[in-house]
């Protein structure tokens, strides 16, 4: 207890007047102890607060024989109980509690801020009217009792009107402040909760962002990477397309040298054009091969030699019918039986000749039918030759061309091989005539697109597949035909 306290004690204890002794509940009261003096004990109703707020003490009333002075100070100041009231249950004290408790959340920092501020300025003052008061109650003495009475009586009504001010400020303070500075706890851990949270989510934030920026490098690590590999790919394409395409034109080359080579074996079997001028007219003629002459050649004797068979057994015929008209001896005259003789020898001689004739009829007649082919394929390699396809080009990118197939009207068929499905084709190149008139290019392809959407629907063994159609130049285009 400070030395205030105990002064105020001692100075009201020596006095017997009840006032004095209510003077002294009020300021022992102040001051924050209980007297000892047992006061009357009247009916008291506690004052439900919030479980966070300290219990306070019981409101006492004031005895009946204090002095009017005192009566009208007193009245002035405390709080009296209403009767009229309705009792209030602990719940609904509970609820009061609670929603001051609510509505001081709002605010609780500013009523912390406020008691900081008026703590420190309430402490001086109270320290130095215990120090006044204590000074005063030991230093003067009998003759200034009376003075000290009627400043004490005045000094008392101020006090138990700011004790009294005091006790419920405290009260109104203590149960809006203390569950505002739990809330002010709680807003603080709150506080510190989300600050937490904001901070890992920060850090979060910043592991998602080097996340995803390690992703985003390796987004476009990888889309360089798949860059790269098609690029490779692509060059590997073009490589392998390159060298298969080098290789078929290798192929073909020897085909076609090989194909010249057969044609000038052949033409010197079976024949060649030869050039023959009648006049100023210069034609083109056929001149037979050494085969051809060879088998003729034999034909030809059989031909001779059947003749004499066929003179020698009319011979024999009229020799025996004139024998037998004449008479003649019989050592000159032919017996029956070598008249039959010689004539079955003749019949075996033409029947075998017959036979010899026979079989060198059918090899000059194979012998046509390679004249045949070996004179196609000098046309061939004739429009081969004058063909301005004819130095292996790829077309579209894909179709490699080999050799000519052939020629008919206004199409050259080549022979080609698809460098990306990897097949034999035929490429059937459609051109125009330079000629032509506009009218007459355009039914001409207007044609030709009829017949190769009318070919597209057309699917079966036994008619060519078309795989693709392209355009090459203003007057030419392709259809890519099955190769078979």
């Amino acid at each position: 207890m400070s030395a205030a306290g105990e002064d105020i004690v001692q100075h009201l204890s020596s006095n017997s007047n009840p006032s004095s002794s209510k003077l002294a509940k009020l300021e022992a009261r102040m001051a924050g102890k209980a007297v000892s003096v047992p006061p009357p004990s009247p009916p008291h109703h506690p004052v439900v607060a919030p479980a966070s707020a300290p219990t306070f003490m019981d409101q006492e009333e004031l005895p009946e024989s204090s002095s009017s002075s005192d009566d009208d100070n007193g009245e002035e100041f405390l709080i009296q109980k209403n009767t009229l009231k309705r009792p209030r249950s602990p719940d609904d004290d509970h609820g009061l509690a609670l929603g001051n408790f609510e509505g001081s959340a709002n605010a609780a920092a500013k009523v912390l801020d406020v008691m900081d501020t008026r703590l420190p300025s309430e402490n001086p003052s109270r320290k130095r009217q215990g120090r006044g008061r204590g000074r005063g109650g030991t230093g003067r003495g009998r003759g200034s009792k009376t003075v000290d009475q009627t400043r004490h009586t005045s000094a008392s009504s101020v006090t138990v009107s700011n004790g009294q001010h005091d006790k419920l400020t405290n009260m109104d303070s203590r149960t809006s402040v203390l569950p505002g500075n739990d809330d002010r706890t709680a807003l603080h851990e709150e506080l510190s909760l989300l600050r937490g949270k904001v901070a890992f989510l920060e850090e979060e934030l910043n592991k998602s962002r080097q996340e995803v920026t390690e992703y985003h490098q390796l987004s476009d690590r990888l889309a360089k990477e798949l860059k790269d590999f098609k690029d490779q790919d692509q060059q590997k394409k073009s490589k392998q397309m390159k060298v298969l395409s080098d290789l078929l034109i290798a192929v073909s080359k020897a085909e076609r040298q090989e194909a010249r080579m057969k044609l000038k074996q052949e033409s010197f079997r079976l024949g060649n054009i030869g050039v023959m001028r009648a006049g100023t007219v210069i034609s083109e003629t056929w001149e037979d091969g050494q085969a051809i002459k060879d088998l003729n050649a034999h034909l030809k004797s059989l031909l001779e030699t059947k003749e004499a068979v066929e003179r020698h057994r009319k011979s024999l015929k009229k020799r025996q019918s004139s024998d037998k008209g004449d008479g003649s001896d019989a050592e000159t005259s032919m017996s029956e039986e070598d008249f039959l003789l010689q004539d079955e020898i003749c019949k075996s001689r033409l029947t075998s000749i017959k036979r010899e004739e026979e079989q060198y009829l059918r090899e000059r007649d194979r012998y046509e039918l390679e004249k045949g082919r070996l004179i196609r394929e000098m046309k061939r390699l004739r429009d081969e030759d004058g063909s301005r396809f004819n130095n292996f080009q790829i077309l579209h990118h894909r179709y490699a061309l080999l050799n000519l197939l052939g020629k008919g009207g206004f199409s050259e068929v080549y022979k080609a091989f698809d460098l990306v499905e990897y097949k034999y084709v035929a490429c059937k190149l459609h051109g125009l005539n330079a000629q032509w008139s506009e009218e007459k290019k355009q039914s001409y392809i207007r044609h030709a697109i009829r017949e190769y959407n009318i070919h597209k629907t057309l699917v079966h063994t036994n008619i060519v597949r078309l795989w693709d159609i392209f355009e090459i130049d203003h007057n030419t285009f392709c259809t890519v035909l099955e190769y078979c």
